[in-house]
């Protein structure tokens, strides 16, 4: 993983998007070349492919992550929070998607739909102290070769560059659906305290982020019965 240009970065943004432009991901064997980029407009139809082939319609329903004009605006509202992995031959395999918020408003009781629309109500650009991850998802051909922990690693860097004080995640708890003698907190703590293994918990606090909570009605995600998990990790 080629990293030495994040290590030394320059504190500008606009030196951080064009240096950020050749990061390339690890190199699963065997497999084409992975490269993180920025996200691009042109992104949004295979963004919403790849959706649909990690979060299949007939079980999370259509549109799980939102709609393309939902991918448009994160992207015209915080262009550093949205990033992609893709093959050589163009292909996505990857993405992350974050915003920008007040650490004191993101502390509080919400949902990942009110959050959004807090973030996009009044269409000014983004100004808050903390980075919120509201999106993560590899194809599962790609699952558990580090591309994940790249694109999140990238964002942690680039927080870091614009002066944010922590990155939150409203994470999913992927394994709550087949606890049926626990409730979410159970669950939440036997994860927390590496009892129990989650999918897409576990490797979040691998990467540092501790648990602050639930997230009560957080999305429509069968899988973590609606449950989402506040993570938070100091930039």
């Amino acid at each position: 993983m080629r990293t030495t240009n994040l290590e030394r970065h320059d504190p500008s943004p606009r030196e951080w998007r064009r240096r950020a432009e050749d990061i390339e991901a690890p190199r699963p064997r065997s497999e084409l070349p992975v490269r993180v980029r920025f996200r691009a407009q042109r992104d949004a139809e295979p963004l919403m492919d790849l959706a649909s082939r990690v979060f299949p319609p007939a079980r999370f329903g259509k549109g799980f992550l939102g709609s393309e004009e939902i991918l448009r605006r994160h992207l015209a509202w915080f262009p550093e929070g949205q990033w992609v992995a893709e093959r050589a031959d163009g292909r996505l395999v990857g993405a992350s998607m974050c915003l920008r918020v007040d650490l004191g408003e993101a502390l509080a009781p919400h949902t990942r739909h009110q959050l959004m629309e807090s973030c996009f109500h009044d269409g000014e650009q983004p100004w808050g102290n903390a980075l919120y991850g509201v999106g993560l998802m590899v194809e599962p051909a790609y699952q558990g070769k580090g591309i994940g922990r790249f694109l999140v690693q990238v964002q942690v860097e680039m927080g870091r560059v614009l002066g944010c004080r922590a990155f939150l995640w409203g994470a999913r708890m992927a394994g709550l659906h087949k606890q049926e003698n626990l409730t979410a907190q159970a669950y939440l703590d036997r994860v927390r305290l590496g009892l129990t293994w989650d999918p897409s918990l576990g490797p979040m606090l691998a990467m540092g982020f501790q648990v602050l909570g639930l997230l009560e009605r957080y999305t429509v995600d069968p899988d973590a019965l609606g449950y989402g998990t506040l993570l938070h990790r100091t930039l």
